[in-house]
């Protein structure tokens, strides 16, 4: 092993427990806990089955059964099943609900050594499906919940699979408006007491052995089919006995398990409280977040398994914050991949501070787990969240993708899974995907993950094509195998990301000529044949993608993962309802919203609207997920509170119209979060995220911290407050060569304040920055760090600086501009500085301040001016400030996910764009004249660039710029008629304005992303966290456009191109630009020259960073950005005017050059939104 490094492979400890057979674990806990209540299902009656259910105190009086119990009415059952000739290793099917009936088909079948074949219950109906899964079962039993059911599964199956069966049993026949079909036997009656008691047959008859199959699950796999996962007793119950110590369980322990019982999650959560003599219980047939909460309150629990969707569903449940769950000591968020902030959401909302994120697959779990014990989270030894290292018998390994290879620890790479857990197979089928190895079981996941040096597993995402909706396998081929069965269609089916559900299935469609689409029977015939949890979400035609056919390779193999970026921009650029006119509002025509609910729940049904009734029951076309998908979409685009609650208790459109009517609508969108109070005492080691929790590295940051805060007579205990990791950008911007580098001056007079009194609010307003009172510590090897310094006086005397007297306002912009001392803000810091001046004319005082942009962006920097307004305008007295989001939550997570499987798919999406950017050097604008790209004074970088001289000498302004506007009448009317945006068509402009001058076919240029969003999140997670507009903090990216000119291609179809590009471009925007340098290789070698050559930074709020309002106490006099970049492009709309500022390197461009540039940029800017334009060719622009 090269450098000493290991591989990627560890093993759990031995399991100390002997192996058992299932029959023998059940048995033995009947035994050992005769008298522990076994099994709570509090939607059942006390009495269900003819058992007695005894309660203390005030508790709910629902079904209890204790041990005891459930074994005697299973072996009841078994002996039954025994003399209706039913016999060791005859499969018994279920199609049952969560409930008692479930439990005691699974206990009877492991006592008479039958395997239990469990299947989802809404399949009962669907002919494929049902037919499917009941040929591979090979049934002998079967048990159904009613007698309508029994019907839909005798109509479903067909007489022949119908036939085979020995004995057919329906569950519950209590107040059943229907009897069963001919020859099914009702469970109840043969419970009845008033039966003839019949004896279990001999022992020898039942016994199993440790390889024999016990449980059959159905997993969707990569096929359209689903496959019978083959659990052993030696898989199933190493899965149990491993869980148990993990767990900590013991008598006491008390489960709530709302999860369904087709699934490996729930069903594993059952034997671990069994097999430690601990008590199970059931809130619900079906999940229903209000009765969970109830269950835990009134029964105690202290154990919560769940995927994210149901924990999420939890916690934004009205009912949540009323709802005492204190008893909870241990959450299992397991099925995605989570961030700590998540984790503390979830903790926090539902007071539980023991949170474990294992992995697990229906073919083999639990193999990895580590419980966060104590919350705030402390981030581990490398990205993300940890699901642990092996349990008690597991094996994990991280290999090559489609290879059995081994990597070392730390890469990514295909995880693969063995111990006695993992099953032996699928039934009657063969699979690649399992192996045997050095004595063990093995399974190739599919997954992509990495180890690190302590043998933790990170999961970081998926090689698969899956869709996981809410944790449920999707296969998109069994969409597409219905889709395709249309006449003249052809279907791909991917999956798109969803706030709520994680995933949703979008259908791409290709329709022969002359054939149609009739969504409303493609939707029926979903739902007839697959449910309606396979029913696209989303559904599009290949042409609305700007495609003629699926992607494919030279064999003609489709490429469906080139298909999953265009349709998730497509649907994020028209995922919107019609919004409420002007007209509509003030005639009060909106007051009922009845359209707009009408709009989102068809279009989240797939169903035409008007198919569609508002008097329809909601609850009969949508599951769960969708109604929680509904309710987030209503309140992002409505801007009112609706929960699943309220869904379900108005279940037509109408009344959710009038429930909305009734409540008052929010006056703004979304409310800030608080900001977090300052730590108490200096952070340690598990505080700083990018120290990985290595006490070397802290003691190397401390050191470094010291050299710098030493002269400045600060300490690391009293002063430190955070330390944060600078994110890819920020770091190339704090690596600048010079002072000024990438250096933001701005200049303010004041309307009344005495410099004492500018001072003063100064402070107070710093003291609510916390990026603005950095120091930043780099180094070429490692992550660079921001230092926030606590508010203090010995910080501010090296931040503020009072000077002398100017004369005039506008004798600020002149302020020791270009001073040595005093005119930059740069590393090591401070990262922030300002001179105050008393202005003789006026009797006030202004402030100049420089500010490094890694400490702040457009969005966060207007923070400083509100808060420093409002402490002017408060006479001395506090201020009213508004709270905001802590930056450490941003930088954290932008870090811990930067190698993530997410994060290499930005890296992935900007590689295949720049390909061969190393021979575009000729399509580079402006050309080089001198090294290096300086913005601003360049006077401290004259040794390493001799040759750099101000080509228009004093006459120089290109700092400030050149400044042009231009009426763009037919923006608007493009946006109305076409939906482009602004900036789509101004870039197209700008692209066209390079043609220009390289004359060549590329344009390449760099443009600036907002970047407010959670990097390399799933939005359901997002929506867990502070929203990202509220971060106090630079979000700011760059990214290199590298737009193609053709010039037959018309006006609109080049905005329209530019436009898809620019949505994926801010999709992407997060990509680690250090890695993607690398990994483009010889094509990265002067990326970052190449996107400092020319920026193009447009500015939606550009009426505001113009001036102030008129009763200010703050008046702008100059701005200044002297970025390192040849040219930058500041720009804007104020309504139909487009406004630009050309900033550039004076030893690049001369004035008359920029100018020139300029004006023919908005030449072309107006000739291309003119309509008369828009469908000819853009090589007709006389300006190109």
């Amino acid at each position: 092993m090269a450098g000493g490094k290991r591989l990627a492979e560890a093993s759990g400890p031995q399991l100390e427990t002997p192996l058992v057979t299932l029959q023998t674990l059940l048995t033995q806990s009947a035994e050992k806990y005769p008298d522990n209540v076994a099994l709570i299902c509090r939607h059942q009656a006390a009495d269900h089955l003819y058992q007695k259910s005894t309660r203390s105190g005030d508790e709910k009086d629902c079904l209890r059964w204790t041990y005891s119990q459930i074994h005697h009415v299973a072996t009841t059952l078994a002996a039954k099943l025994y003399s209706l000739g039913v016999r060791r290793e005859m499969r018994v099917v279920a199609f049952l609900r969560n409930g008692a009936q479930w439990l005691v088909g699974f206990w009877a079948a492991a006592l008479l050594g039958c395997p239990f074949v469990t299947i989802n219950a809404s399949f009962a109906d669907k002919p494929d499906d049902a037919q499917h899964m009941l040929g591979v079962a090979e049934g002998s039993v079967i048990m159904v919940e009613d007698a309508k059911m029994a019907g839909d599964v005798e109509k479903a199956a067909g007489p022949n699979l119908m036939d085979s069966m020995v004995v057919k049993y329906v569950c519950d026949t209590d107040g059943a408006d229907q009897d069963p079909p001919s020859g099914w036997r009702s469970l109840s009656c043969d419970m009845d007491p008033a039966q003839e008691e019949i004896a279990m047959p001999p022992a020898e008859e039942t016994r199993t052995k440790d390889d024999d199959l016990v449980l059959v699950i159905f997993t969707s796999g990569t096929t359209s089919r689903p496959k019978g996962v083959m659990q052993t007793n030696r898989s199933l119950v190493s899965g149990v006995q491993t869980g148990v110590p993990s767990l900590g369980l013991d008598t006491s322990s008390k489960s709530c398990d709302p999860l369904p019982l087709f699934h490996i999650f729930g069903i594993l959560y059952f034997g671990h409280f069994w097999a430690s003599g601990g008590s199970v219980c059931i809130p619900s047939a079906a999940f229903e977040p209000a009765a969970t909460l109830q269950a835990i309150q009134d029964e105690k629990l202290t154990h919560l398994p769940g995927p994210p969707s149901l924990l999420n569903a939890l916690v934004n449940h009205p009912s949540c914050k009323t709802t005492d769950t204190t008893s909870l000591k241990m959450i299992a968020m397991a099925a995605a991949v989570v961030m700590p902030e998540a984790i503390k959401a979830v903790g926090e909302a539902l007071s539980c501070k023991n949170i474990a994120c294992p992995f697990g697959m229906s073919e083999g779990t639990p193999i990895t787990y580590h419980p966060y014990r104590n919350l705030p989270i402390e981030y581990s030894e490398t990205d993300g969240i940890t699901t642990g290292p092996c349990t008690a018998g597991a094996r994990v390994r991280i290999c090559a993708p489609d290879s059995r290879d081994l990597l070392q620890r730390g890469e990514l790479g295909e995880l693969h899974i063995g111990g006695p857990m993992i099953v032996p197979g699928y039934l009657g089928r063969d699979s690649d995907e399992l192996y045997v190895d050095d004595g063990s079981q093995w399974m190739i996941t599919g997954d992509q993950a990495k180890m690190d040096d302590k043998g933790e597993v990170y999961i970081m995402g998926r090689y698969k094509d899956l869709i996981i909706r809410a944790g449920e396998n999707i296969s998109p081929s069994s969409i597409e195998a219905v889709l395709d069965s249309m006449p003249g269609i052809t279907s791909q089916v991917v999956g798109v990301a969803d706030e709520v559900a994680g995933e949703v299935p979008a259908a791409v469609l290709k329709v022969d000529k002359g054939a149609e689409v009739d969504e409303d029977a493609m939707h029926e015939l979903l739902s007839e044949k697959l449910g309606t949890t396979f029913v696209p979400a989303h559904v599009v035609k290949v042409q609305d993608l700007g495609m003629e056919d699926f992607p494919r390779t030279e064999s003609g193999k489709y490429q469906k993962f080139e298909l999953k970026e265009p349709v998730a921009d497509f649907v994020h650029s028209s995922d919107t309802t019609k919004p409420v006119t002007e007209d509509e509002e003030s005639s009060g025509k909106s007051g009922d919203n009845i359209d707009q609910l009408h709009q989102i729940w068809a279009k989240l049904l797939g169903m035409p609207q008007d198919k569609l009734s508002i008097d329809d029951p909601i609850q009969d076309l949508a599951d769960s997920i969708t109604v929680m998908r509904a309710a987030s979409k209503i309140k992002r685009e409505l801007e009112q509170d609706i929960g699943p609650h309220d869904i379900f208790d108005h279940p037509t459109i109408k009344a959710q119209s009038e429930l909305l009517q009734s409540r008052k609508k929010p006056s703004s969108g979304k409310s800030k979060a608080p900001a977090d109070k300052p730590r108490d005492g200096s952070p340690g080691v598990a505080d700083i995220s990018h120290m990985l929790g290595s006490e070397e590295k802290m003691a190397v940051l401390q050191s470094a911290f010291s050299s710098i805060a030493e002269p400045l007579g600060l300490t690391w205990d009293e002063d430190v407050q955070e330390v944060l990791p600078v994110w890819d950008w920020g770091a190339i911007m704090l690596r600048g060569p010079r002072a000024q580098s990438w250096n933001h001056r701005h200049a303010f007079a004041t309307t009344q304040a005495s410099t004492e009194q500018l001072k003063a609010a100064l402070e107070k307003a710093l003291s609510h920055q916390d990026m603005l009172r950095t120091l930043a510590i780099t180094s070429a090897d490692s992550t660079p760090s921001h230092v926030i310094i606590r508010s203090s006086p010995r910080w501010y005397k090296h931040v503020i600086r009072e000077v002398n007297a100017v004369e005039t306002a506008e004798k600020l912009k002149q302020l020791v501009l270009n001073d040595p001392e005093l005119d930059f803000a740069c590393a090591p810091g401070p990262l922030f500085r300002a001179v105050i001046a008393p202005i003789k004319d006026s009797g006030t005082s202004g402030l100049v301040y420089q500010a490094h942009h890694s400490c702040f962006d457009g969005l966060s920097i207007p923070n400083l001016v509100e808060d420093l307004t409002a402490y002017l305008n408060s006479d001395g007295k506090e201020a009213d400030i508004t709270p905001r989001s802590s930056y450490k939550g941003w930088a954290d997570n932008t870090y811990l996910h930067r190698q993530s499987a997410q994060a290499q798919q930005t890296c992935d999406f900007h590689m295949q764009r720049l390909k061969g950017l190393s021979k575009l050097e000729d399509s580079l604008w402006p050309k080089r004249r001198v090294s290096g790209w300086f913005k601003g004074n360049f006077a401290d970088v004259a040794k390493d660039h001799p040759d750099r001289k101000a080509l228009d000498g004093d006459d120089s302004i290109g700092v400030d710029g050149v400044k042009s506007q231009v009426s763009l009448h037919g923006v608007q009317k493009l946006k109305q008629e076409h939906g482009f945006s602004a900036p789509a068509i101004l870039k197209t402009s700008l692209a066209l304005l390079n043609a220009h001058y390289t004359s060549t076919k590329n344009a390449i240029f760099t443009n600036y992303e907002a970047g407010r969003d959670w990097a390399f999140q799933e939005q359901w997670i997002a929506d867990l966290l502070p929203n990202a507009m509220d971060v106090n903090g630079p979000t700011l990216e760059a990214v290199l456009n590298n737009i193609t000119i053709d010039k037959s291609e018309t006006c609109l179809a080049m905005i329209q191109r530019v436009q898809t590009e620019q949505s994926l471009l801010t999709r992407n925007a997060h990509a680690p630009l250090s890695s993607l340098q690398q990994q483009l290789g010889d094509d990265g070698t002067n990326l970052l020259d190449t996107m400092q050559r020319q920026i193009f930074n447009w500015l939606p709020g550009l009426k505001s960073t113009m001036s102030e309002p008129d009763d200010s106490p703050l008046k702008r006099t100059q701005m200044q950005s002297r970025s390192d970049v040849g040219i930058l492009w500041n720009c804007g709309m104020i309504e139909d005017t487009f406004h630009v500022t050309a900033s550039y390197d004076d030893a690049q461009l001369r004035k008359t050059e920029v100018e020139e540039a300029v004006e023919r940029w908005c030449r072309i800017s107006e000739w291309v939104s003119k309509e008369e334009n828009w469908e000819r060719a853009v090589g007709d622009c006389p300006d190109l």
